[in-house]
């Protein structure tokens, strides 16, 4: 058996070299040229394929690069809106103050005006109610006044015409005609 062992042994080492051809130089085997022919089809091909390929990657990477700049700017392009955004909103909540202060202020303005002009117009009715109380006063007293008068007429006369006899009568026209004449003279 270990005769049978040794020589499948030399049998597997002998296929690893075999060759159709054992005393043929390796030129002129068919297996040597056809690996020439692909060598020479590999290092002809590979400088146009190696170009086309590089100037794909060329290509490729300028787009790359261009896509990575774009970006860079839309970022930057985005920061600077951000910060005009909140900028914005800083100077709006600015804005926001000063209009609340400014409406305050006027309404503080409006309010003393509003009571100013109603303090006048007060103090103007006030005065016009006391001048209309005043005139109604001296013509309750006119009135008053007049009715005493008439009153005092009246009594005066029915005085005079039941107390005064046809002689006291005369005497009191004639003294009354005397004063009236001293006093135009």
């Amino acid at each position: 058996m270990a005769q049978n062992v040794n020589e499948e042994i030399a049998l597997i080492e002998d296929a690893g070299t075999f060759s159709p051809h054992p005393n043929e130089p390796f030129y002129l085997s068919a297996e040597f040229w056809v690996g020439v022919a692909f060598v020479l089809v590999v290092v002809a091909l590979a400088k146009p394929v190696g170009g086309l390929l590089k100037n794909m990657l060329i290509k490729r990477r300028d787009s790359i690069i261009a896509r990575i700049e774009e970006a860079q700017k839309l970022r930057d392009d985005a920061q600077l809106l951000l910060a005009d955004y909140e900028k914005r909103f800083v100077n709006a909540q600015d804005e926001a103050d000063a209009i609340i202060s400014s409406a305050h202020t006027a309404a503080l303005r409006h309010k003393r005006n509003m009571t100013n002009s109603l303090n006048a117009e007060l103090k103007k009715r006030t005065a016009e109610a006391e001048q209309n109380m005043t005139f109604m006063l001296e013509k309750a007293e006119d009135e008053i006044y007049t009715a005493i008068g008439k009153k005092a007429s009246a009594v005066a006369e029915n005085y005079i015409l039941h107390s005064f006899d046809e002689k006291k009568h005369s005497a009191l026209i004639d003294s009354s005609i005397q004063n009236i004449l001293k006093h135009l003279s």
